[in-house]
């Protein structure tokens, strides 16, 4: 996949990407990311990107010009067919199944909003999807982007070392994770659940799974409302509701 992220502050995203999975995923070619200075395309001596906005109001707004000549530049250099994605609080808020198509795409082109945010513009002509993170405004789109972009490499095949751990990981179902638990066994009067010490797989894997159903209940009813389940989780949520 090829990744590119217009910014204001390139300096941003060097240590992230020098380190850890993303890292590696870059160095073996997995991924390939590109980070663009948005003042590159600023307009005048001073290499313009803001203005104030029409109407009034505080803060100031990024230029139509300098995004626009950006993202045609950037998609005349790697593909007509990127997909161009504005890191904003108004967007859809990303999920997993959101991340997993993405994912899919060969090129895309994450803007990182700034100040008040954009010229309307410039997301009415050019931009194919807003995405958020939470229903929360972070001081620019660089934070949102820099997640937004492990949420998605992880997806990618050969980024993780152990695929196998996208399985039964969070959301890749609509449940959450099971508890986990490693050595010691017994630390400050608190054990390891002794099924896990059992040996017995096929107990192990009941009880994982029962777990992720009951968190998900209790944490997050709404991905549940999402879920198809069998009758044997059925059960145990009926189960559950006697116990308590």
């Amino acid at each position: 996949m090829k990744i590119n992220l217009l910014t204001l502050f390139p300096d941003f995203f060097s240590s992230p990407f020098e380190s850890s999975i993303l890292s590696r995923a870059i160095q073996e070619e997995i991924i390939n990311v590109d980070i663009h200075d948005l003042r590159k395309w600023g307009e005048g001596k001073h290499k313009q990107v803001d203005d104030t906005s029409y109407g009034g109001g505080p803060g100031m707004v990024l230029m139509p010009g300098p995004l626009m000549k950006a993202i045609k530049d950037i998609k005349g250099k790697q593909s007509e067919n990127t997909h161009v994605i504005l890191m904003t609080p108004q967007g859809e808020k990303l999920d997993y199944d959101i991340a997993s198509k993405i994912a899919l795409k060969e090129n895309i082109l994450i803007i990182c909003g700034k100040y008040e945010g954009i010229d309307e513009r410039v997301v009415e002509k050019h931009v194919d999807q807003e995405i958020s993170l939470a229903d929360v405004v972070f001081s620019g789109g660089e934070v949102a982007a820099l997640s937004f972009v492990d949420a998605i490499s992880r997806l990618i095949p050969g980024v993780l070392g152990q695929p196998d751990s996208l399985i039964e990981e969070s959301f890749c179902d609509n449940l959450l994770e099971y508890p986990q638990y490693t050595k010691p066994a017994t630390i400050d009067g608190l054990d390891v659940p002794s099924v896990l010490l059992s040996g017995n797989h096929k107990n192990i894997n009941e009880w994982r799974q029962k777990q992720r159903l009951l968190r998900t209940a209790n944490r997050r009813k709404d991905l549940l409302e999402k879920k198809e389940l069998t009758s044997e989780e059925k059960q145990w949520l009926v189960e559950s509701n006697d116990e308590t």
